[in-house]
């Protein structure tokens, strides 16, 4: 009986399949594979779609980038080495001159003769030590080059920040342009954008000119004192030429402090801006944004100033058509501009205000020689 029942057993265990046959280790990446293809194959759309968006924004970012680094590093060429040529004579104020300790030679030797000839004898007894000029430079000396070297060293240090810069844009594009799988491409490109973000470039782009800026300022007041030093009614017009490029500078840096709609805008806007933020948070008043949240905000503001804008865009636009296809395509937008409330009103109050215009509009034709073609 035991005999029979291994043996049934056996021929049993024959039909049944092994693990190798249920799970092949071979088996496990092909499905691997294969789910991840499908998985490719129906996001591929998505990706694509977002990698196409992603190219142009990268692009535009990364021109910008490069843009403000050429022009940076052309500035801070050309100006290190004006700065590098007043250097060459300013940093000789700081030490001894040759000629004045030949001077000194010359009025000890011509005492010694005039000494013996009042004696009337030809041995005078030499002094053992040679008496040396003291020298120490002058506070206007040590201003000037004070300047200059700062003047110097801010558009050096410009210069190298804009080179790495435009090592990292391109590495940033190189990284993100190393796979044609859209989906790793896409991938990467989200990572590297989004660390961008938050390690702020985009602020430490915007912030290289202030180097540039503080070389040049730097480089203009020791030159009023240098000038002071040799002639004042010289150095009175410079420095009036400087205090009015400081005064421009500054009323273009507070600028959008007061108003954030203005273009006018220095690098150290944004940290009197968050100075102001600061203190308004300390005294406790209303909330302050930032210059960007500003901006944004102005975007999006009540709705009469929100319909006035409208209206502004509306005009705008309308002025800038000059051919009848321009036009249409300005018509064929309206009825998507009109589903928003802000539309549904900017339209009637600029219907209600320019009938001649909205006649004009609504017949989709243009007259000829407009006065107000062009603002």
């Amino acid at each position: 009986m035991g005999t029979s029942l291994s043996i049934l057993l056996s021929k049993k265990s024959k039909n049944l399949p092994t693990t190798r046959q249920f799970t092949s280790d071979e088996d496990i990446p092909r499905r691997q594979s294969s789910i991840r293809a499908a998985y490719d194959e129906q996001a591929k759309q998505f990706w694509t779609l977002y990698v196409n968006e992603a190219e142009q924004d990268d692009k535009y970012l990364t021109e910008t980038w490069k843009s403000d680094m050429d022009s940076t590093l052309i500035f801070a060429g050309l100006f290190s080495a004006a700065v590098t040529a007043f250097l060459v004579d300013s940093y000789k104020l700081l030490q001894v001159d040759s000629s004045d300790v030949t001077n000194n030679l010359l009025e000890q030797m011509l005492a010694i003769q005039i000494v013996g000839a009042s004696l009337n004898t030809s041995s005078i007894p030499l002094p053992t030590t040679v008496a040396t000029v003291s020298f120490k430079p002058s506070v206007s000396a040590i201003t000037i080059n004070v300047l200059w070297f700062l003047s110097l060293s801010c558009s050096l240090a410009a210069a190298l920040c804009a080179t790495l810069v435009q090592q990292w844009t391109r590495d940033y594009l190189q990284r993100i342009h190393q796979s044609n799988q859209p989906q790793r491409r896409g991938t990467i490109r989200g990572i590297m954008f989004h660390g961008s973000v938050k390690w702020k470039m985009n602020d430490v782009v915007d912030n290289i000119p202030s180097l540039l800026h503080l070389s040049l300022f730097s480089f203009f007041a020791g030159l009023c004192v240098f000038l002071h030093t040799l002639d004042s009614i010289i150095a009175g017009f410079v420095l009036f030429i400087v205090t009015g490029c400081l005064t421009f500078y500054m009323s273009a840096t507070l600028a959008p402090v007061w108003d954030p709609s203005t273009p006018y805008e220095t690098p150290f806007s944004a940290l009197l801006r968050k100075i102001q933020q600061c203190i308004a948070a300390i005294l406790g008043t209303t909330k302050q944004e930032d210059l960007a949240e500003a901006r944004e905000a102005l975007a999006l503001p009540p709705v009469n100033l929100s319909i006035h804008n409208n209206i502004q865009a509306v005009s705008w636009l309308y002025d800038r058509t000059i051919d009848n296809s321009e036009l249409e395509k300005l018509v064929a937008a309206i009825p998507g501009f009109l589903n928003t409330d802000d539309g549904r009103n900017a339209w009637e109050v600029f219907f209600t205000n320019t009938p001649e215009t909205a006649k004009e509009l609504l017949g989709w034709k243009k007259p000829e020689n407009p006065s107000y073609a062009l603002h």
